[in-house]
């Protein structure tokens, strides 16, 4: 099927009956549409504002193998991250970016995430390393791919506007990133273009009622002002924190918000140049 919106909408007309109804045209959303499709399953993704319009194009963009949950030592969710990372390697093609960065390790400021046990100046960066060893083993890491410990020489020559003041050194891990809007639209794109998938954008859910085995949702295209009807015998909400509509909005409304800053520079104005962590 075209991935036009054209085509998506006006072939409500002729199929409303579905398998499956993913809600949330961000990357979980997506994601979803894509195995599902990918299975055989006839399945509809509604979006009501623009795809990865929420979360999905605001993230850090990181695929990250769940380093900062080593303090707390989930070695088990560690593993489990790294185990996906390797996959999202292979499958991603030029989307997965490996990503080098530097944790530079300063006398008397510890690692505010390590247990204070552990927050010394002595035990801190032996603890750091050792997690960081447990890391690279976790996800079997190549030699190039494992942490390498750096001097404060040359911490200061990748970045040179780095505080000086108590700088003892410096280690490099690896992590990835990926392009979070452009994984989005290739994964709906997949979808819809090689299995015949449907994913439609501004498009709002006015009401969910449950007849049957089935699920009869009543639709509103906000660009056309035309009100659509469709059947699914699932529902996925890959809604994020947003409430679903009808019967269902006291059950989703549980759900707590989580935020997060980003701090966005134009240029490159501290001269790093690199990528790091403090």
């Amino acid at each position: 099927m075209n991935f036009s919106r054209h085509d998506q909408i006006h072939s409500l007309d002729e199929n409303n009956k579905f398998e499956l109804l993913v809600i949330g045209g961000g990357v979980v959303g997506s994601a979803i549409l894509e195995l599902a499709a990918s299975q055989g399953i006839n399945s509809l993704l509604i979006e009501k504002n623009d795809f990865s319009s929420g979360a999905s194009s605001r993230s850090t963009k990181l695929l990250h193998g769940g380093i900062r949950y080593l303090p707390q030592m989930q070695f088990g969710l560690i593993r489990e991250s790294l185990k996906e990372q390797k996959i999202l390697e292979q499958v991603l093609g030029q989307l997965y970016k490996p990503l080098k960065l530097l944790a530079p390790v300063f006398k008397d400021d510890g690692f505010s995430d390590l247990p204070k046990i552990l927050q010394s100046n002595f035990i801190a960066p032996i603890a750091f390393k050792i997690g960081l060893t447990l890391y690279d083993f976790l996800g079997q890491r190549k030699n190039d791919q494992r942490h390498t410990l750096i001097s404060k020489e040359d911490t200061f020559r990748l970045f040179p506007k780095l505080k000086k003041n108590k700088l003892t050194k410096s280690f490099i891990f690896q992590d990835a990133q990926t392009e979070d809007a452009k994984l989005v639209l290739t994964l709906l794109r997949n979808a819809v273009e090689i299995n015949n998938a449907t994913a439609l954008n501004y498009v709002k859910i006015t009401d969910i009622i449950r007849t049957g085995d089935r699920y009869k949702v009543s639709l509103i295209d906000e660009i056309n002002n035309k009100e659509y009807t469709v059947e699914s015998k699932k529902i996925i909400a890959a809604t994020g924190v947003h409430n679903l509509p009808g019967i269902y909005e006291s059950k989703s409304s549980k759900i707590k918000l989580s935020g997060g800053a980003h701090l966005i520079l134009e240029g490159d104005p501290l001269g790093i140049g690199k990528n790091g962590v403090l």
